[in-house]
């Protein structure tokens, strides 16, 4: 119907298997694990990985409030199962087919695999703003705090709230800086070394692509009154 935005997700809840979404079958979805799972002459399990892109138009509607709102007017999904080398051409050409050279605005959202964002660099770079999944973000700075600080301690939960608000609006060099000066001293594990150095070298990679307060995502804070005492 006009209505179908294309994700698939009443024919994942459907109890009867009533709906499938085309180029998504059963059977096709079942080859494809098969596939993965297939073994090497050796007997060995040799596991493989699909690599999946999304291409999405965003528009624009006014609801019955008048509000106008953002909308996905167009999905495609391009997966591969293979290489990133592999999956690479196949996004590229899907990308100029839904026509990334005359839009106004182009998003590139990833999590911080390397081969994606080598992808982003080689491909898409000079058309698309690359913007760091926040959640993969902050989910990797509690990995970080829950070595570093002991996940169980409410320390390590108050400087985890404390990083992912700085990361949500752009400040996420002040932890960087504070990972760093953490690195300097003598009293941390060869573990917590080892996770702090990881999640610096993760935040400094990104660094360009986390300016989430910039990107709109960030709320506004809303104006507070304060009661004046006669």
């Amino acid at each position: 119907t006009a209505a179908c935005a294309g994700c698939g997700t009443c024919a994942a809840e459907c109890r009867f298997g009533a709906i499938t979404i085309h180029h998504f079958e059963d059977a096709q979805i079942l080859s494809e694990i098969e596939a993965a799972l297939e073994e090497n002459p050796e007997g060995k399990t040799v596991w493989k990985e699909v690599k999946v892109g999304i291409v999405a138009r965003i528009g624009k509607r006014i609801t019955r409030k008048g509000k106008e709102v953002a909308v996905i007017v167009r999905r495609r999904v391009i997966a591969v199962l293979g290489k990133v080398d592999e999956f690479k051409p196949f996004l590229r050409l899907l990308s100029v087919k839904e026509g990334i050279m005359q839009c106004q605005k182009v998003v590139w959202l990833s999590d911080g695999g390397k081969g994606f964002w080598r992808i982003f660099r080689e491909e898409f770079s000079d058309y698309a703003i690359g913007i760091l999944d926040y959640y993969h973000a902050v989910q990797n700075v509690w990995k970080g705090a829950k070595v570093w600080l002991d996940g169980r301690t409410k320390k390590a939960v108050k400087w985890f709230e404390c990083a992912r608000k700085r990361i949500r609006y752009n400040r996420a060099q002040g932890v960087i800086n504070e990972l760093r000066s953490a690195l300097a001293m003598d009293q941390l594990t060869s573990q917590g070394q080892e996770a702090l150095e990881k999640l610096a070298n993760y935040l400094e990679n990104h660094i360009d692509h986390m300016k989430y307060a910039d990107y709109g995502g960030a709320r506004k804070k809303k104006n507070q009154k304060t009661k004046g005492r006669n």
